[in-house]
């Protein structure tokens, strides 16, 4: 099971990435940052 719990995320105005981000990854699960073209970006 993966917990997000306080993603932050700016672009437009101010350029940053993300700020407060809580990840909990379960022992034997596996996770991936995949982004829209497949590359992870």
């Amino acid at each position: 099971m993966l917990i997000i719990n306080h993603l932050t995320k700016h672009y437009k105005g101010s350029s940053k990435g993300v700020t407060d981000l809580s990840l909990h990854v379960m022992p034997g699960d596996i996770c991936a940052f995949i982004g829209h073209n497949g590359a992870g970006a």
